[in-house]
């Protein structure tokens, strides 16, 4: 049997110590997490709060002349300004300057090219000359290849791993990031609206046009390009006839090989051997675009009529279907896509959405922008005598 003396030291080391430190952090703690929680929901469900949350507290919002401007002695209205990897490219008079996130020349290339076309993915940048024989891949800063071209050249377009698919009036030819030819696709009666490479290089997809007969008819096919190189005759692997009159208006390969193919009233996705429609246009569609990772764009008036005042970005997600909207007060001029941003061109206004469907950042102007360009986590506002770089 224990005896205890019941005594008042007793008495205190029987009661529990409270630790006040411990219970104040707590109580911090969920203090936070709920008026975090309040805030976020706050900031979901109302437009104003979000709009006053974006530009004062995440300084998303920001106005002409507070950005990078780039410095060049370019005379803008006379040359042609692109975007590729996290760089701002400027074409005048057979020279190619390179600018850098801080608005400085990073490299000066000599080319010869009046009349560009060009195509862009990650490092790689392709340029050519409409109508001629020049082609270039420049990665960094360096021509990796160039090549004067037996056939005149209509379209380009570079996949991610620097493989460029050119368009000739009656052909398409595939070439590697070493400037070697792969393989060469004829065309009999039809014309090449577009061309896309894969991003594993293993298949090249033509959109074609057929004008001869009295209805105009678009033809998708895919070749497997292993099979070209051994096997001609079958290396097409997959064929679509779209409807009469549809023409197509572009296309791209997404992750697993999935084919996002837009016609002018439609998008389907093909996989593997079968195609599915995604989207329906109707008298409401102003813009679409299916050149987004993993997602396609849709945008419509928000009401009826040539004159709304508003416009409803509908973001797709291609691989589980899932729908995210951003609303615009302003209805967009016109859009560029880069990756996961999209950029709407709103007059004295530009809007870069994420395809979460959130707000990254706000561009005020106090004139009409001309036109906007994206790269890596990089956008370039274009007026006609100045380019200011916003930061994504």
């Amino acid at each position: 049997m224990k005896y205890y003396l019941f005594d008042e030291d007793y008495e205190k080391q029987k009661k529990p110590v409270l630790n006040k430190k411990r219970l104040l952090k707590v109580i911090v703690l969920s203090t936070t997490f709920v008026l975090v929680t309040i805030l976020f929901a706050l900031y979901i469900a109302n437009a104003e709060f979000r709009g006053w949350t974006d530009k004062y507290i995440l300084g998303k919002e920001m106005t002409e002349n507070t950005g990078v401007i780039i410095k060049t002695d370019v005379d803008l209205s006379d040359a042609n300004i692109y975007a590729y990897d996290r760089y701002i490219a400027i074409l005048s008079k057979n020279n190619l300057k390179i600018y850098d996130a801080s608005g400085n020349e990073a490299y000066n290339i000599a080319v010869t090219i009046s009349n560009p076309i060009v195509s862009s993915n990650g490092r790689y940048f392709g340029l050519a000359e409409k109508g001629g024989n020049k082609l270039y891949l420049i990665a960094d800063g360096n021509i990796m290849w160039q090549k004067d071209l037996e056939n005149e050249i209509a379209q380009i377009y570079v996949n991610e791993n620097g493989y460029i698919s050119v368009s000739h009036k009656t052909m398409v030819k595939l070439f590697n990031q070493e400037g070697k030819e792969i393989t060469t696709a004829y065309l009999s009666s039809t014309y090449a609206l577009d061309t896309k490479v894969s991003n594993d290089n293993r298949e090249l997809a033509i959109a074609e046009v057929n004008y001869s007969g009295s209805i105009v008819q678009s033809n998708l096919r895919i070749i497997s390009i292993e099979k070209a190189q051994t096997d001609k005759e079958n290396a097409v692997i997959y064929s679509f006839k779209a409807e009469p009159k549809e023409i197509v208006t572009g296309m791209r390969f997404q992750a697993g090989n999935i084919l996002m193919y837009m016609l002018d009233n439609r998008i389907v996705k093909r996989i593997n051997d079968s195609i599915t429609e995604e989207v329906k246009f109707d008298s409401d569609t102003m813009f679409a675009d299916v050149n987004l990772e993993d997602n396609l764009l849709v945008i419509k008036r928000k009401q009826s009529g040539l004159f709304s005042s508003d416009a409803q970005v509908e973001i797709r997600q291609i691989s589980n279907g899932k729908i995210k909207i951003y609303d615009s007060e302003v209805v967009p001029k016109s859009i560029k896509t880069y990756q996961n941003i999209i950029a709407l061109n709103c007059g004295t206004e530009a809007h870069f959405i994420s395809t979460g469907g959130w707000l990254v950042k706000k561009y005020t102007a106090s004139r009409d922008i001309k036109d906007i360009v994206l790269c890596t986590g990089l956008a370039g506002i274009i007026y006609k005598d100045k380019i200011e770089l916003v930061n994504l």
